[in-house]
C-alpha cells in the first residue's frame, strides 16, 4: 500500500504489487528489508493458508470439511506443511551495504550506524546500544539529538537514550522544540506520563503544533496524563479550535479526551447544533439542515440527491421529557458503521461494514427530565448510506409522552 498523509492521520491507497505470481500456490506472508538492502520475502507456498470459514462448492468452488483446530480439509489435501520459499527482491543498480556487521563494534561505530539508510542496520544499532547498555555512547547521542539537524539518526539517538536511561530534560526539551516534526513526534511519545513528563510537555507548544500529525500525537499523550483541573482546562480550550472539529483524527481524539478527563462539551459526543449552523470539514464549509423523515428510516443518498462514498453523516435530535423515564429501548440499525451518543455518552457502536437490518441492535437508556441529546453518526464506505432508529417502551411499543425538537 502507498501510505499518504491525510491531515492529522494517514490514508492508504493501492501502490501496486512489489511481487506477484500466476502460481496459485504462491503465498507471501512476510516481507522485510535485510542487511543487504534487498527485500526478503517469505513464501508459505501453500494453496490454502487460512483456517475458517470452511468453503463449499457454492461459496468458493471447493468442497471442504472442518478439521482439527478449525482448519478446513480438502479431498486432495491442498495444504503443504513441509515446504516454503524465501526470495530476495534486489535492486540491481542499488549500492552495496556499507555495513557488513556490527558484531563486537565499539560505541562510536554503533552510534554512526544509527544514520544508516537501511532500517535493518539503524534498528540493529539502536538495539545493541540498549541491550548492551552502552552508557558511554550517551554524550554522542545527546549531541546528535541537540544538533538541530533532525532526521532519522536523531530519532534513533533519542530512543537509544531513553532505552539506557540517559535522556535528560535538556536533551528532551531540544527534541520537543526541534524543527523536524518527526523528531518532535517521537519526543512527545517518549515523555513519561508523570510529574517529570508534564512540565516538559506544557513547556513546549506541541498541542498547537503546525504539523497536524504531531498535534495528534500530542493530544494522544494528553490522554495518558492523570485528570487534574489544569488538564481539564486545556481540554476545554482545545474544543474551541476549528481544525480540532473538522479533522476526523483530531476530533476523534478530542472526543476521547473529553470522556477520559471528564470535560463536557468536547468532541462529537457533545454535538449541539441547530439548522443554519456552519462547520468546516476538509476545507469545505458545510451547513447543518433540518431533515424530517416519514418513518424511523433515513436514506442519506436519497436525501442529498447524490451517491456519496467514504463519508460520515450526523443526525442530531433533542428529546424533551416531562419526567425521568427508565428502561427506554433504543432499536437501531445502520449501513455501514454506526455510533450513538446519548447525553454525551457513547452507548452504541458497530464498527464493521454491513447492510441495513431494521432493529438489528437494541439497548436501554434512561431519559432524564428535560432535554436529552441524541447524536447518531453513520459512516458509509460505498453506495448505500442509511440509518434507522426508534425509541420503544418496555413492552416494545413506540415510546409516548416525549417531544422531539430540532434545536437545543
Amino acid at each position: 500500500m502507498d501510505i499518504q498523509r491525510d491531515g492529522a492521520g494517514y490514508k492508504a491507497v493501492d501502490g501496486g504489487n512489489l511481487l506477484a505470481s500466476t502460481d496459485e500456490w504462491m503465498s507471501p506472508i512476510f516481507a522485510d528489508i535485510g542487511p543487504d538492502g534487498a527485500v526478503w520475502v517469505i513464501d508459505f507456498y501453500s494453496f490454502i493458508i487460512q483456517h475458517n470459514p470452511t468453503p463449499s462448492l457454492q461459496s468458493a468452488g471447493v468442497q471442504a470439511t472442518t478439521g482439527r483446530g478449525g482448519a478446513y480439509q480438502t479431498e486432495n489435501n491442498l495444504r503443504d506443511q513441509s515446504h516454503g520459499r524465501i526470495y530476495r527482491v534486489v535492486w540491481k543498480d542499488g549500492p552495496r551495504s556499507a555495513i557488513p556487521s556490527l558484531a563486537k563494534k565499539k560505541s562510536p561505530e554503533v552510534v554512526a550506524a544509527l544514520e544508516s539508510g537501511n532500517p535493518f542496520w539503524s534498528l540493529t544499532a539502536q538495539r545493541l546500544i540498549v541491550d548492551n547498555k552502552m552508557v558511554d555512547a550517551a554524550p554522542a547521542l545527546k549531541k546528535r539529538v541537540r544538533s538541530g539537524a533532525g532526521g532519522k539518526g536523531a530519532i534513533h539517538a533519542l530512543w537509544s537514550l531513553e532505552g539506557i536511561g540517559e535522556l535528560d530534560q535538556d536533551t528532551h526539551r531540544a527534541a520537543l522544540l526541534s524543527k523536524d516534526a518527526a523528531l518532535r513526534r517521537n519526543a512527545i511519545r517518549a515523555l513519561p506520563a508523570n510529574d517529570h513528563g508534564q512540565p516538559l510537555f506544557f513547556s513546549s507548544p506541541v498541542i498547537q503544533d503546525p504539523d497536524l500529525l504531531t498535534r495528534q500525537v500530542a493530544l494522544v499523550k494528553l490522554l495518558e496524563f492523570p485528570t487534574i483541573p489544569e488538564i481539564q482546562t486545556v481540554v476545554a480550550q482545545l474544543s474551541r479550535v476549528p481544525i480540532h472539529s473538522s479533522d476526523t483524527f483530531l476530533n476523534n481524539t478530542l472526543t476521547l479526551l473529553g470522556r477520559i478527563h471528564k470535560v463536557s462539551g468536547v468532541g462529537e459526543n457533545e454535538v449541539q447544533v441547530a439548522a443554519g449552523d456552519k462547520v468546516k470539514v476538509g476545507g469545505k464549509e458545510l451547513t447543518w439542515r433540518n431533515v424530517t423523515a416519514a418513518t424511523n428510516y433515513l436514506d442519506f443518498n436519497e436525501t442529498l440527491k447524490s451517491i456519496n462514498d467514504h463519508v460520515a453523516g450526523y443526525l442530531v435530535t433533542y428529546i424533551e421529557c416531562d419526567a425521568d423515564t427508565p428502561d427506554v429501548v433504543i432499536a437501531v440499525a445502520s449501513n455501514d458503521q454506526g455510533r450513538i451518543y446519548f447525553n454525551g455518552v457513547d452507548i452504541y457502536a458497530f464498527t464493521e461494514p454491513h447492510p441495513l437490518m431494521l432493529d438489528a441492535d437494541k439497548g436501554k437508556v434512561t431519559l432524564k427530565k428535560g432535554t436529552n441529546v441524541m447524536v447518531f453518526k453513520i459512516t458509509n464506505e460505498q453506495k448505500a448510506w442509511q440509518g434507522a432508529m426508534r425509541l420503544l417502551d418496555r413492552s416494545g411499543a413506540p415510546l409516548k409522552n416525549i417531544r422531539l425538537k430540532l434545536q437545543p
